[in-house]
């Protein structure tokens, strides 16, 4: 643990959806090139010094891949940016917790996109996109948090 309390591989996956929340609901895109670049980081960082197998480091980006495969079938109304940046925090941090944070950002997103639309009397909120990485932060958040609660 660092001097914070929190791992290296915690602290940059916290970092990377911190910038990624700010650029999504500034301008609904992501960090590209510094989002996959802290993936392959991830990668060797996990390899390297963690000493982990590459397939078990590979498992953690099932999650974002998953997003990404949605996102293309999707049309676009899922954001492929979000299953970049879940991708590479599944590789900081392994699936079990990739998964874990996930579940905890999905509940609140459905709350909220749900109030949305009842609250609205207009048809155009149902075609609304709603940023997801907002509650991709506040489910890392929880799992930092709260690491008892899944």
């Amino acid at each position: 643990m660092s001097a914070a309390g929190l791992s290296p591989e915690r602290t940059v996956v916290l970092a990377l959806l911190c910038l990624n929340t700010v650029q999504d609901l500034r301008k609904r895109e992501i960090l590209v090139l510094p989002t996959a670049a802290a993936a392959a980081a991830g990668f060797l960082w996990m390899l390297l010094r963690m000493r982990q197998p590459v397939w078990q480091i590979l498992a953690g980006g099932i999650p974002g891949l998953a997003v990404m495969l949605a996102a293309a079938l999707s049309g676009g109304e899922i954001g492929g940016g979000d299953g970049l940046v879940l991708l590479s925090a599944g590789i900081w941090l392994g699936l079990p917790s990739v998964l874990l944070f996930l579940a905890d950002a999905l509940l609140p997103a459905a709350a909220y996109a749900l109030t949305e639309r009842i609250r609205s009397r207009d048809r155009k909120v149902w075609r609304k996109r709603i940023p997801f990485l907002p509650f991709l932060l506040a489910g890392c958040l929880l799992w930092l948090l709260l690491p008892g609660i899944p």
